[in-house]
């Protein structure tokens, strides 16, 4: 929502001043073509009430840190990144960049690093997850090319959300973002490429990364700086999609667990009509969401290596990285899968509409008072879909 309402409002400003919407023209009109001369004429107060409510009085005040609060570290290492990959056309780092990224460390000790320190930091993480994000989300196409001689090019290949790759599943949450950077990153050399680059882009990425620094303690405030507190070790980005799923099979509570059982019941159901087909759809369907999620959803195929794709960036510390050190595509992720897990429902229901006549028929029961007390099963959903059960 929050990144919508960053574009929506950029739209609406920037209807006024064609072709110079870019974050990068932005920037240039807020420092004027120099950061450096800048970064003094940006300060923050700190205002509390007077005793007598009345008035104001200031009891700090300190210059901003333009390249933290106007984003601007985010939108350098993005450009860095989208120039990168495109200098040797390989979908690897370039030796100055390897060189610059080997050695991450997700265990680095932020809260006794510099500040200089952890923003090398943090600098090494945002490229080498981007690298990851791309190589997964083009590894459809890229494998076409070399396993099956396909002829693509990948600089006009549409990875749009509306294009034709959208159908073939390998990410959930970011689809969109994805195909922008992966548009971004397979462009020519020559090509100039930071007038494609929106603020909600900038913004999108900020977030990604303050997911990671936030989860490990370490947040920027505009007035006190770095602020570092210690992070929770129960936390882990994963958690939530974890459970969701439940892939070890653990609480006997998660989607693959209610899957399996649910197949069960309309295969039994077309059984005993005699009627073997009359569930496929329903079926079929519970299938491919169920194969999407164990592919996609909080892990990839990508964590145990495709053919002809690079190793994920962070192979050396955890080949799942791309979720492993992101709680915001974590998040989104589980977000959409959430989403689809509800309409998977709603269209299974649909298909078997003797559902809604036992809830009925439960409901009749139970206000007739021809039930000792209601079932739980049905009161529940009934309960829960009242508004659309009733009227």
């Amino acid at each position: 929502m929050a990144i919508t309402a960053v574009q929506k409002m950029a739209t609406q400003i920037f209807v006024d001043f064609p072709g110079n919407d870019s974050f990068g023209a932005i920037l240039q009109t807020i420092t004027r073509g120099s950061p450096e001369k800048f970064k003094k004429h940006f300060s923050i107060s700190l205002l509390v009430a007077a005793d007598d409510n009345a008035s104001m009085r200031k009891v700090r005040e300190d210059y901003i840190d333009i390249e933290e609060q106007f984003l601007m570290y985010a939108y350098k290492d993005f450009c860095e990144f989208i120039a990168d990959p495109r200098l040797n056309r390989t979908e690897k780092p370039t030796k100055r960049m390897q060189t610059e990224l080997a050695n991450w460390d997700p265990k680095f000790n932020l809260q006794n690093a510099t500040p200089e320190e952890r923003i090398k930091w943090r600098r090494a993480y945002t490229i080498n997850w981007l690298y990851d994000l791309v190589n997964l989300f083009s590894s459809i196409v890229v494998q076409r090319i070399t396993l099956k001689g396909e002829k693509h090019d990948l600089a006009t290949v549409d990875w749009s959300t509306s294009g034709p790759w959208h159908h073939h599943r390998r990410l959930y949450g970011l689809n969109e973002f994805a195909g922008l950077v992966t548009s971004l990153a397979f462009q020519n050399p020559s090509a100039d490429l930071k007038s494609k680059i929106l603020p909600h882009h900038v913004f999108q990425l900020q977030c990604i990364v303050d997911s990671m620094t936030v989860s490990r303690g370490w947040r920027v405030n505009c007035l006190h700086g770095h602020v570092m507190t210690a992070s929770s070790f129960k936390y882990f980005p994963r958690r939530d999609v974890d459970l969701f799923l439940d892939r070890p099979n653990k609480t006997q509570a998660g989607f693959l667990q209610g899957e399996f059982i649910l197949r069960q019941l309309p295969e039994q159901d077309a059984a005993s009509r005699g009627r073997p087909t009359i569930h496929d759809a329903a079926l079929a369907a519970l299938e491919l969401i169920r194969l999407d999620f164990i592919d996609w959803l909080g892990e990839t195929k990508y964590m145990y290596g495709l053919n002809t794709i690079p190793p994920s960036r962070f192979t050396s510390t955890n080949p799942n990285g791309l979720y492993e050190y992101s709680p915001f595509i974590c998040g989104a992720g589980l977000l959409e899968g959430l989403e689809l897990d509800y309409l998977i429902g709603v269209y299974t229901w649909d298909t078997a509409p003797e559902l809604t006549m036992v809830i009925h028929l439960h409901s009749m029961l139970e206000n007739k008072g021809f039930l000792e007390k209601p079932v739980g099963l049905w009161s529940s959903i009934a309960g829960i879909s009242a508004d659309s059960l009733f009227f």
